[in-house]
This record gives structure tokens, sequence and C-alpha cells, in this order.
């Protein structure tokens, strides 16, 4: 009896380059073997397929390359994803030939055509976000493989073809220089990250031998506006919180990555050493078990209270897990510290004295900084799907009002945010211009 053919799932990034797109989703619906389903991630707008085997996504941005390819692994894993390029023309045989050749990530044509299976995912982490919009992504990723023991492989047959860039080729003068400049950043960073360009590495973890945010040339934490140009987002001075009520926080860590909670955990340690008197904490952990099959090895002891759950998953990037530790709250401050995520130093000082200052507010906003210096920026009339965080908000009970997130959505967390910020009358609503956390230091493994 022959085998069912596996399920596995196709995606593709495009920015404009419609018609070679076209080419490509012909290819791969039309070969020996085809995916349930394929996504595409429309960064540059207006495509639209009739097709119900192909499913469009239309982000309010240009996602770049790492972040669209992290956001395509959430939308169908665990299953491989194969993810192409727009100007890349498969040949009939190319997926079922990727199908068959064993390895945690095939090769069909360099970074611009490879299969990706779940197990790579979870062992390597996700691809860094910091390289926008392209260029050292793939030389970033295949590095932190080698770190595991791990390489990509190449099939001999399943033949593709690359019109090499296609997008590139398209844009005007004063889009390429942009472009230029965003290449020579990217390098730039990537030196900062591994001591060296791809080939040089000199660092076998981020930054040399700590995990913390990456200074720049002047030895400043570094952030960057929203416009792209470099700078320091000062905090501002809140004075000493009066005596009053204790202030609750109820920090939430849905846990798929083990390794970080160490790291997590001396965050919030660090943080909560500088908090005013009358600011409590208690940390939430709640282990996925559908990535973490066993997670007695990864208790700790960190000098705060901490609570333990297990749960089984489900949803897009965790969103059960989230709304299991919703349903376990009904006190306090509710806010969500992901497990890639560090709490910054003054978060606990800031919070504890705003919300003292201001009991009678519902739901506060803050900045969150990523390690190559980007910043998501907390501001009115940007809070909603895809232009938030989920870690960069806390409300009180009253405020979620029973809400929870949309299973199905990779967007969840700016959707859910922008439902509830909505219903806030604004006086309710405290929009803090600091940065209060760090995203995605801890996605890559030990």
């Amino acid at each position: 009896m022959t085998a069912p053919p596996e399920v596995f799932f196709a995606g593709v990034p495009t920015l404009g380059r419609h018609d070679l797109l076209r080419e490509c989703l012909a290819g791969l619906l039309e070969g020996t073997c085809r995916p349930r389903l394929v996504f595409v991630i429309d960064n540059g707008g207006g495509f639209t397929s009739s097709d119900p085997r192909v499913r469009v996504l239309h982000p309010p941005e240009n996602l770049g390359v790492a972040r669209s390819w992290n956001l395509l692994h959430k939308l169908t894993a665990p299953y491989p994803l194969l993810i192409s390029n727009d100007d890349i023309a498969l040949g009939p045989d190319a997926c079922a030939t990727a199908l068959a050749t064993p390895g945690p990530l095939v090769v069909l044509c360099g970074w611009a055509c490879f299969l990706q299976r779940e197990e790579c995912w979870r062992a390597v982490g996700e691809y860094d976000e910091n390289f926008w919009p392209a260029y050292f992504e793939d030389n970033d990723y295949h590095y932190r493989m080698q770190l595991l023991g791990l390489n990509y492989r190449v099939p001999a047959g399943g033949a593709v073809r690359h019109q090499g860039s296609a997008t590139l080729r398209e844009l005007s003068e004063g889009q390429r220089q942009a472009l230029a400049c965003r290449f020579e950043a990217n390098r730039a960073y990537y030196l900062r990250k591994w001591g060296g360009l791809p080939g040089s590495e000199r660092f076998r973890l981020p930054f040399g031998n700590h995990r913390d945010l990456p200074e720049s040339a002047d030895g400043r934490e570094s952030t960057s506006s929203a416009t792209g140009a470099l700078a320091l987002v000062q905090t501002r001075a809140i004075p000493p919180p009066p005596p009053g009520a204790p202030v609750l926080l109820q920090v939430c860590t849905p846990c798929s990555r083990p390794y970080a909670l160490p790291f997590v955990a001396e965050s919030i340690r660090r943080s909560l050493a500088a908090a005013p008197p009358g600011l409590e904490l208690v940390w939430h952990v709640a282990f996925d078990r559908s990535a973490v099959a066993d997670p007695s090895p990864v208790r700790i002891t960190p000098p705060f209270p901490v609570r333990w759950y297990t749960h089984g998953g489900g949803g897009v990037a965790g969103a059960a897990v989230r709304n299991f530790l919703l349903d376990h709250l009904d006190t306090g401050w509710i806010c969500f510290l992901d497990d890639d995520t560090l709490m910054h130093r003054d978060f606990c000082r800031e919070i504890g004295a705003v919300l003292a200052a201001r009991p009678d507010a519902l739901g506060v906003v803050f900045h969150g900084a990523r390690p190559g210096g980007g910043i998501l920026r907390a501001e009115p009339g940007r809070l909603g799907p895809c232009l938030i965080d989920m870690g960069q908000a806390l409300f009180t009970p009253q405020a979620i009002a029973g809400r929870r997130l949309d299973l199905g959505r990779y967007d969840y967390d700016g959707l859910w945010i922008g439902q509830i910020t909505s219903a806030l009358p604004p006086e309710k609503l405290l929009f803090l211009d600091h940065v209060l956390a760090h995203f995605n230091l801890l996605r890559e493994g030990p």
C-alpha cells in the first residue's frame, strides 16, 4: 500500500514582482508533489489570488526577509516549510526532491529556495529580524546552525531557475541607494554580533560572551527612531511614589525555549532590585507542552515568587498558552514577558512609580527595543496588528474585560492590544516615552 504524501506548506514573500510570483506559484501548485497551502506575504501590496490553495497576507509595512520567514513558520509549524523567492521557477519535481532529502534544512537554490523542517526551527530558533529588509540574515542563520553542529543538504535534481535580483532591477535609483545603506548597516550589525564577517566569525555567542542589548559605537545602548536614525531614548525622571496600596505586577511568560529562562529571570531580578517600595511581582511561567516535552529539568529558583504551569499549546505562536495564563489571573497588573525577551533594568522602577502616581489608570504602553537598534514605538494610532508587540503593554483585568487572543491569527498580539486600548477612556491609558523591554535577544539557543 502506498504511503500518503507528506504534508508540507510553502511560503513566498514578495515585494512587487507579481509577474514572477505567478510563475513561482504555478510551479509550486502544478508539480508532482504539492503543498497543502501556499502563503504569500505581500510586502509591496496589490497582489490577489482566487486560487483556494493560496493565502495572501498584506502586512501594513514591508516586513523584510527575516520577519517574513519567521511569520511563515508561525503559520505552518510544525510541518515542513518550503520557502521561495518570488523570482524562482520550480521544476515539476522540485518539491518532491526536497521532501525526499533528509536533514533539517534542504537547499534547492541557495537561500532563495529551501525546505526547512521543524527540527531546525527548534534547534536554531528564528531568523534575526534586525537584518532588515534583506542581506546577511541567511549568513547569520547558517553560522548559528554550524555552532550547533548542523548544516544544510543540497540534493541532486529538483531543478529550479532563479532570476536573481529581479526585485532589485525594478527599484528606482533612490531606492537602490537606500538599500545599499541598509546593506552596510546589516554588514556592520553582523560584524558586531559575531566579531567578523561571514567565514571569519570570532564569537560563539552573539555580541561576544554576554547576552544583553548590543552597544553603539560610543558605548551607549543603541536604539533607533521611527525614521531609522540612531538615537538614544532618554528615560525621564519620575518622582518617587507616595505611600499607598501595593502595586502587584503579574508577569506572564509562555515558554517554548527553556534554555532562556535563567536569562529572563536575571533580567527580572535586576529590574526588581531597583523597584520602589510597595511594588510586588509574581512571575507566571507556562510551559508549552507542544514544544517542551519535559519541563522539570529547567525549573529555577529566583529570589521572587514564581508560579509554574504546563499547557498543551495550540493556536498560532503559543496563543492558547497566553489565553491559559489570562484565565488564571484576575488581580493586579498583567503583562507578558516572552521567553526571548529581557525586562529592561528600569522597568520595575518606572512602572512602579507611574502606577503608584496614577492608581486610576487601566493600561500602560511603552516602547520596545530590538537588539540591532530598532524600536517598536507605542504611540496613539499605532496600537494595532503588526504595529506593537505583546510585551509593550500592561493592563488591569478590568481593562482586559475577558478579551482573549485569536488562536488563528499571527498578529493576535497587536489585535488584542488594539481592542483593549480602543475601549478605554483616553485618560485611563498611559503612554510612556521609554524603552522598557528588549525583544528577540534569546531566540538563538545556548
